[in-house]
């Protein structure tokens, strides 16, 4: 898709396809940036693709912003489904630099600890127990945990990578991601996490529009993720 089209189609329908099912505009299938047809592995993921394509109006101009879950798909067919060990290499790093292992001092940084600390407790036992530290210096992980982390991520499939991806990216977490996609916390839980500094920067400092809009494009890419995993 380019950056901006309009609606040229009437009709949007979900048609079972060999292992999949494939979304069509007027009876031909959607065609993805680099050929590959949108074909998705569950009809629930199918049916709610299409009602993206149908909420369109008509004539209208739309954006893949507009397509969240086209997006995520188109994504998973044609960067991670070919390579996935990309998909878990980039994961892993963003494990190891995971941003609830990062403190300030002082009352933020206790609150940090107090919202953090549960998650990096529940994350433990499926990813490795992973240190933290006061400061903007990377912290080094030991071998065990980068060992259980590449464990856990082996385990995830092509769709489930799919959306830890977009997760882990909106976050800045896998422990995060990874809470989000088995369900333990909702998109509105996960941002507020992800966003405890922006929002104790509004609190303080007052509004800032862009700030808002930063945190407002977060929640809607961790809703997109949550989403796509469940129908998945």
């Amino acid at each position: 898709m380019s950056a901006v089209r309009r609606r040229f189609w009437t009709d949007v329908s979900v048609e079972s396809a060999g292992a999949g099912f494939d979304v069509r505009l007027d009876g031909r299938p959607i065609r993805l940036p680099q050929g590959a047809s949108l074909s998705v592995p569950t009809q629930a993921l199918a049916d709610a693709i299409a009602e993206e394509w149908r909420a369109i109006a008509p004539s209208c101009a739309f954006t893949p912003d507009d397509l969240p879950l086209t997006r995520i798909a188109g994504t998973m067919i044609e960067r991670i489904a070919p390579a996935p060990d990309a998909t878990r290499a980039a994961l892993l790093q963003i494990g190891l630099n995971d941003l609830l292992c990062y403190r300030t001092d002082g009352a933020m940084g206790a609150l940090q600890a107090a919202r953090f600390d549960p998650w990096l407790g529940w994350f433990a036992p499926r990813g490795g127990r992973l240190a933290t530290t006061n400061g903007i210096l990377p912290v080094v992980q030991t071998d065990e945990t980068r060992q259980a982390m590449t464990h856990l991520l082996t385990e995830q499939g092509v769709p489930r990578l799919a959306a830890l991806g977009v997760a882990a990216q909106a976050s800045g977490s896998l422990v995060l991601a990874m809470a989000l996609v088995e369900r333990v916390l909702t998109p509105e839980e996960a941002l507020a996490l992800a966003s405890l500094d922006e929002t104790e920067q509004l609190r303080i400092w007052g509004d800032d529009p862009h700030l808002a809009d930063t945190i407002a494009g977060r929640g809607a890419d961790l809703a997109a993720a949550a989403r796509f995993a469940a129908l998945s």
